[in-house]
């Protein structure tokens, strides 16, 4: 997003209260956005409701074209033949093959928790469960060549409890009488067909399971969206799609510029519509045009680096802002589309520490970060939580910091953070800043 000074204070607030919708006259349809979804035929190996589960969370998805050849004869071989006589030139058409089945019905180990009453009391509630794996699978088939080219694989386990509670005062025989009933509804429930034990969960877990496999699915390369860019607003600093949350596109996801086979640049989704996005430029080689072709790039939005970092820390007793260096590892995942909003990130890091005094330790750290681009180069506002162990003890901490990170590519950057820490010490309190540079390669 454009960087404002007053998105800074909005680290929290503004960062939880969702980032900008576009305003649209009306959804853009996917010919006009320049947008050939390829052409999919789920076969249907039987008459089971999971497969209409399936076609619908595909159809929902926005990024396959679904079509339901009727052939004369039986099997996926005629099916496939009908998928034949359907291609056209220059869109792919492809047949998914499905399949479900029913794990066995397995006995959890027990558990138990344990809850106090009060006055002393303390009760013990044990907990057995009766499990039935689902399990799905798709293979999609390239029409033509038969090749496969995708296979997703997803199982949801569902779970019947059977339980039963006692406290320290309950006889031992009753504790063994409770425990044998459990037993045996639990028998006369492995006795009955699994599809009856669970005929109430069963209809909503086959959508889960059909809705995982298919979001899964439009997510691999095969499905990459790739669209022309349809308008630049250069003032604005954003380059526009004709394509949405129709397709399922998410805040900050990236899109590779392509021009005559060469990439110039990279983008991310800033802002979303029915039918329209808005990119922000994060990396240009050279000025985009209407027409580039946008390619969707798979970054899964975790990034993670080397960190090296000085600063005063407490070190030891005497020492409680003492010199310290030390090396470890960072990691950051992206949780913009979950929020929403845009360029939010859940982080962690492991360091050890050395003090030229020859204390040594080791810190550990969490919090929240965002940041804010102006092209390849992002500013960073930062909150966390740490724990240090030093020859001080155990300490925990926390405080702010701020950064700055230069993108080498799309996928590298190197950053500079400058951080104020507060430190809990026998008997008040260490403060004390820490400078930290690295590397970060992002998936």
């Amino acid at each position: 997003m454009t960087v404002r000074a007053f998105w800074l204070l909005g680290l929290t607030v503004g960062g939880l209260a969702g980032g900008p919708a576009l305003a649209e006259a009306a959804p853009v349809s996917q010919a006009a956005a320049g947008y050939q979804p390829s052409v999919v035929g789920v076969y249907r190996p039987d008459a089971h409701p999971v497969w209409g589960a399936f076609e619908r969370a595909l159809g929902a998805t926005g990024r396959v074209s679904l079509v339901a050849p009727r052939p004369p004869g039986g099997g996926s071989g005629a099916f496939t033949a009908a998928m034949a006589a359907l291609a056209r030139p220059g869109v792919r058409t492809f047949v998914l093959e499905p399949s479900f089945s029913m794990g066995a019905l397995a006995t959890t180990e027990p558990e138990t928790q344990e809850q106090s009453q009060g006055g002393g009391s303390t009760s013990y509630t044990v907990t057995v469960a009766l499990a039935l794996p689902l399990h799905m699978r798709a293979t999609l088939r390239e029409v033509g060549t038969g090749r496969v080219v995708e296979q997703v694989a997803s199982t949801v386990t569902l779970t019947r409890p059977v339980s039963y509670s006692y406290t320290r005062q309950t006889p031992k025989a009753e504790v063994r009488r409770l425990a044998s009933e459990a037993a045996q509804r639990l028998e006369l429930q492995r006795a009955r067909p699994p599809q009856d034990v669970f005929a109430d969960e069963l209809a909503a877990s086959l959508d889960d399971l059909a809705e995982r496999v298919a979001e899964e699915l439009v997510r691999r390369p095969t499905f990459r969206l790739i669209v022309p860019i349809a308008r630049l607003e250069p003032a604005q600093d954003r380059v526009y799609l004709g394509l949405g949350r129709n397709v399922r596109l998410r805040w900050d996801d990236g899109f590779r510029v392509i021009r005559g086979g060469q990439q110039i640049g990279f983008v991310k989704v800033r802002e979303l519509g029915d039918g329209v996005s808005a990119a922000q430029p994060l990396y240009v080689k050279a000025p985009f045009a209407v027409g580039d072709r946008l390619e969707e790039d798979d970054q899964v939005g975790i990034h993670g680096g080397l960190r090296l970092l000085g600063g005063l820390l407490p070190m030891s007793p005497g020492a409680l802002s003492a010199p310290a260096l030390g090396a470890g590892l960072a990691l950051e995942a992206d949780v913009a589309p979950y929020i929403p909003t845009s360029e939010m990130y859940v982080t962690a890091s492991g360091v050890g520490l050395w003090s030229p005094g020859g204390a040594v330790g080791g810190m550990v750290d969490a919090g929240l970060a965002r940041r804010f681009f102006v092209r390849q180069t992002a500013y960073k506002l930062a909150a966390k939580g740490a724990v240090a162990v030093t020859g001080a003890g155990l300490l925990p901490g926390g405080g702010l910091g701020l950064g700055v990170e230069h993108h080498l590519h799309e996928y590298v950057q190197v950053s500079a953070e400058l951080e104020g820490l507060a430190w809990q010490v026998p008997g008040g309190w260490a403060v004390g800043p820490l400078a930290r540079v690295g590397m970060t390669l992002m998936f």
